[in-house]
C-alpha cells in the first residue's frame, strides 16, 4: 500500500516501483512468513518501507464439529450470505483465497454482507461452540 502522495499524484508517477519478497509460495505450509520490501525511488518522495507478515492458515475442512449441519447461501451470491444452522455462532470471518482476513462478525445474526467484495472467491470461517467450519464461497 502507498501513501502521502501529493498534488493527484498516485504510485504510477513513482519514478522506480518497490518490490517485495516472500519465502511463501502455492506449496508452503501453514504458518507465518515475513514480507520484506525493497527497492523503489523517486525524485520527488522519500520512501518508508515497513516489512509485514503473511500469514497460510491450515483449512482442511471441518474441525471438531460434532452435531448438528450448515447450509451457507445463495453460493455464488451477489451481497449477502446466509448461514443457518442449529449450532450457536459465535463468529464468522471473511478470508480472500491469499488467507487475509477481510471481513469479521462478532454479533452474528444469521447473514453477512458481502456486497463489499470483489468477484471471486473466498473462504468463511465460522465458529461455533463445536468447533470451527471453513467453506468457500463465490462472490458474484
Amino acid at each position: 500500500m502507498y501513501s502521502g502522495f501529493k498534488n493527484g499524484e498516485n504510485e504510477n508517477d513513482l519514478d522506480s516501483l518497490p518490490f517485495i519478497y516472500c519465502a511463501a509460495n502455492i506449496d508452503s505450509p501453514a504458518g507465518i512468513y515475513d514480507i520484506i520490501p525493497y527497492g523503489g525511488s523517486d525524485k520527488n518522495y522519500e520512501f518508508f518501507l515497513v516489512n509485514g507478515q503473511l500469514q497460510i492458515f491450515d483449512i482442511t475442512g471441518i474441525n471438531n464439529i460434532e452435531n448438528g449441519e450448515m447450509n451457507i447461501y445463495p453460493n455464488p451470491t451477489k451481497n449477502e450470505l446466509f448461514i443457518k444452522t442449529d449450532l450457536i455462532i459465535n463468529k464468522v470471518e471473511v478470508y480472500s483465497s491469499t488467507s487475509a482476513l477481510l471481513l469479521s462478525d462478532n454479533n452474528f445474526n444469521g447473514k453477512i454482507s458481502v456486497s463489499s467484495l470483489l468477484k471471486g472467491i473466498y473462504l468463511v470461517k465460522v465458529y461455533t461452540d463445536n468447533g470451527i467450519i471453513v467453506n468457500k464461497i463465490v462472490k458474484e
